[in-house]
């Protein structure tokens, strides 16, 4: 019989090198303020100026990188007050926007989820309303669209990890509404591996694979596969929406 378990410590390193916007860097910066202290008016205008170090560019302009010094510091020194202090002074100007995404984007970086760190300053991003979570398609968005075809566990097994990592928020529910979607706009079809997780680990039907764009043959061929509880299991659920 073929073993249907699925290991909860999938390699962190697996999983970074899919994910679509997060990346394994030999010198990571520590904290938001350390993003934005290294660009300095003369260094980050010259660099801007030249337009050949587009990865200095992020904060060009003067006001923006002033914004984003003071928020950063407030972040990491988790001071929600300062924080809200920020948003009143600065929060209708553009510059607080651009700011605001380049710390939104700096975050996951400094403190990925795929680390473990202390006193990480929720509070705060919170306040300002960024977060250090990766998106769905950051996460899952390579293998499913990509891994899926070699009928693999990669989705399978990410999901799981996703799951079971404490630094990361996403329930089933969550992942559910993004496979679905990705089934919708971009008609992504989900193999044998990931719709037997789906069933053994995730306790989904017939009715909730459909809504990931499964139908009957699909389902009925992995069913055949799986041990008799299964199919036991999903009898007993259509018998009961037959009296219902």
């Amino acid at each position: 019989m073929e073993n249907l378990q699925v290991k909860n410590n999938f390699s962190d390193e697996a999983i970074l090198s899919l994910v679509s916007n997060v990346h394994i860097k030999p010198t990571k910066p520590k904290t938001l303020t350390s993003c934005t202290q290294a660009l300095t008016k003369t260094v980050s205008d010259l660099w801007c100026g030249f337009g050949n170090f587009a990865f200095n560019t992020e904060l060009c302009e003067k006001k923006v990188r002033q914004i984003a010094q003071k928020l950063a510091l407030a972040i990491d020194e988790n001071s929600v007050e300062r924080v809200k202090l920020l948003k009143q002074e600065y929060g209708k100007n553009d510059e607080f926007v651009q700011a605001k995404k380049f710390l939104n984007e700096k975050c996951k970086q400094v403190w990925n989820v795929f680390e473990p760190y202390n006193n990480i300053p929720y509070e705060a991003m919170k306040a300002l309303g960024i977060t250090n979570q990766p998106t769905l398609d950051d996460l899952l968005g390579n293998s499913v669209r990509f891994f899926e075809k070699d009928n693999g566990k990669t989705t399978a097994n990410i999901i799981n990890s996703i799951l079971n990592n404490p630094r990361i928020n996403y329930t089933i529910e969550d992942i559910h509404r993004y496979l679905a979607d990705m089934n919708f706009k971009e008609n992504c079809k989900y193999n044998k591996e990931t719709i037997k997780y789906l069933i053994v680990k995730q306790n989904y039907d017939d009715m909730k694979l459909e809504e990931l764009g499964v139908n009957k043959t699909e389902f009925n061929s992995v069913l055949k596969i799986l041990p008799f509880k299964y199919k036991a299991k999903n009898f007993a659920q259509n018998l009961c929406l037959c009296f219902n």
